[in-house]
């Protein structure tokens, strides 16, 4: 009966450990990155790109689970296995929130005012000042798409003691001489016009 019992409680514990293991190398997998593909984006037949098998079409989507390296990448597309030119891939990944997150000083400023954005990963703050904040744009009112943030809603103020106001404005994820430039868009919004042109992340 004890050799029974002691048998029973090696099973259980090599069972647990296996389990626990399993779950450690699960999470160790590292998340898989979307790119989509730009126009005329060319999947290779082999490394040296030197033969072009197939163009994709604008925005397929491809999943990679690691960082690509130089030169070229093996992909899966359909049922179709190549290469892609890393420079292409590079370009063609859209920009998430993560990605716009920072302080954006535009060029538009005076001795006296200067237009400041902060994208947080609470949401967007206007700041005509370095101690005034002139509105905020809640997570909720922000939608992501092909490399633009779009905002719908603005609190005036930022203390929200204002209703909510209407505010049509992009905000676009541009790369200028190497370095990553937000074009913002004319503000509907009256109380926050100045907020336009473009922004470098201080």
């Amino acid at each position: 009966m004890k050799k029974r019992l002691s048998a029973l409680l090696i099973i259980t514990a090599l069972l647990f450990s296996s389990l626990t293991f399993s779950s450690f190398a699960s999470a160790a997998v590292p998340k898989a990155v979307t790119y989509y593909t730009t126009q005329s984006t060319h999947l290779y037949k082999d490394k040296k790109g030197s033969k072009v098998i197939r163009t994709l079409p604008t925005n397929a989507k491809l999943y990679l689970r690691y960082k690509p390296s130089k030169g070229f990448i093996r992909v899966t597309y359909s049922k179709t296995a190549g290469y892609i030119n890393v420079r292409d891939l590079s370009k063609s990944r859209f920009a998430t929130y993560k990605d716009f997150e920072g302080s954006w000083y535009l060029g538009n400023k005076t001795k006296h005012i200067v237009y400041q954005i902060m994208i947080t990963n609470s949401g967007i703050f206007y700041n005509d000042d370095p101690e005034t904040v002139a509105g905020f744009v809640k997570l909720s009112d922000i939608v992501v798409k092909n490399n633009t943030l779009y905002l719908n809603h603005v609190t005036l103020r930022g203390d929200g003691t204002q209703t909510f106001g209407k505010l049509t404005q992009t905000l676009k994820l541009n790369t200028k001489n190497g370095k990553k430039v937000l074009v913002v868009s004319k503000p509907s919004n009256e109380e926050i016009s100045g907020f336009q042109g473009a922004g470098i992340r201080k």
